[in-house]
């Protein structure tokens, strides 16, 4: 099994910075604390206070200007989030597909929207949208394997339900049927596919290996599938049997330069390709092309060169599955809106008959009480909190000495 990564030392800071500002009763933790890419558009540019960036890319839109609504409910006695975007190319008679774009480990779902490219995309396409918010800007990576969790809590001190909050949010969404959700109706539930960066590549891939007759496929960028390795067929077959796992069409992204992953996404293709492996043997074929793609991102607006390896395809039940790794030659560790292109070419036509069958009914979604101002004045009404309260602290003890 894989050992926890060391780049995950980072995640640990980021829930402590987390914690800390929990202490000042913000339920959402400073931006600045926790936005590693906080992209804001400014002067018609693209801007980040904590990246520099030589060739920032032209915008028009910020998160909340692009037509983006935020949606609550209570799951786990926590408040979960997502924010849904559904393009005005969309007509009221379409039905049309689910993506879920998750961000990275201490990243958020606006910084996911500014760099992915997934939001440019799903106006061109015609697909809606979904960022949703990690609980304290991380994912349960682990899902339902209880050795995997073990690992997971001694490094992040918790472990929670990420698989059922998914599974729940796809619910809320597809089923809809208040008019004044502008995506009511309009889903096809057996079009739900996920992606995302690093840790929400991480989370994409555990939720389709557990969630298959949910999920029609996944494509991610920048992750693993973690504390899943180099295991032997006798493992990978059990994995399949736990989880009832259906062919899952798999579409994996990487830079060359990430060295951390680079070999993690490796050894996911192989146990992708593995479960995905046709019944005859000679339908299975590996085809590598260059192909030169170029950004719609803020950052990577230059072309890069893709070397692509495919598994498959075949048919397994009617559906055609195959497993595909696309490196991306010289990048490192880090969104890039690239990918997203290619992507979604791969997953819009693959469906998951009967997904509807398998989601939960719909839940109440709860109101979001507290504006922007008024969480920053609540956040500054605890800090004047705690400062009064360390005064009395050191007072009580000045005159205790």
């Amino acid at each position: 099994m894989k050992t926890f990564h060391r780049k995950y030392l980072f995640v640990v800071t980021i829930l402590f910075l987390n914690k800390v500002a929990a202490a000042f009763g913000n339920e959402n933790p400073p931006r600045n604390l926790i936005e590693l890419e906080d992209w804001s558009c400014i002067d018609g540019v693209w801007q980040s206070s904590s990246l520099n960036i030589d060739k920032p890319k032209p915008c028009t839109i910020t998160f909340g200007e692009a037509g983006l609504k935020e949606t609550c409910i209570n799951f786990d006695d926590e408040r979960r989030c997502w924010w849904t975007f559904v393009p005005s190319t969309i007509m009221e008679d379409e039905k049309v597909p689910l993506v879920i774009d998750m961000h990275g480990g201490g990243l958020t779902a606006d910084a996911q929207m500014a760099t992915s490219g997934y939001l440019e995309l799903a106006e061109s396409q015609k697909f809606i949208l979904v960022y949703p918010k990690g609980r304290n800007n991380l994912w349960s990576t682990c899902g339902s394997d209880e050795m995997s969790c073990d690992q997971f809590s001694s490094k992040i001190g918790d472990v929670w339900d990420d698989i059922g909050f998914l599974t729940q949010l796809i619910s809320n969404v597809v089923q809809v049927t208040d008019a004044d959700q502008p995506w009511s109706n309009l889903i096809d539930p057996e079009r739900v596919y996920t992606t995302g960066f690093s840790m929400g590549c991480m989370m994409a891939q555990r939720y389709a290996l557990e969630r298959s007759k949910v999920l029609a496929g996944f494509a991610c960028h920048g992750g693993e599938l973690n504390y899943i390795g180099e295991e032997s067929t006798q493992t990978l077959d059990d994995y399949k049997n736990s989880y009832d796992l259906q062919p899952m069409p798999a579409f994996l992204t990487i830079g060359t330069d990430d060295k951390s992953y680079l070999p993690l996404a490796e050894q996911d293709f192989i146990n992708w390709s593995y479960w995905n492996t046709c019944p005859d043997a000679d339908a299975k074929s590996e085809i590598t092309t260059t192909l030169t793609l170029i950004g719609s991102g803020k950052e990577d607006t230059e072309s890069v060169d893709v070397n692509r390896t495919s598994s498959g395809p075949c048919t397994i039940d009617d559906l055609s599955i195959d497993t595909v790794i696309m490196k991306l030659m010289g990048v490192g560790h880090a969104p890039d809106s690239r990918v997203a292109g290619p992507s979604y070419e791969f997953l819009k036509s693959r469906t998951r008959p009967g997904a509807l069958d398998e989601l939960p009914s719909p839940v109440e979604t709860i109101s979001l009480i507290i504006s922007s101002s008024a969480a920053s004045a609540k956040v500054f009404s605890a800090i004047v909190g705690i400062l009064n309260a360390g005064v009395v602290v050191c007072s009580t003890l000045l005159l205790a000495a």
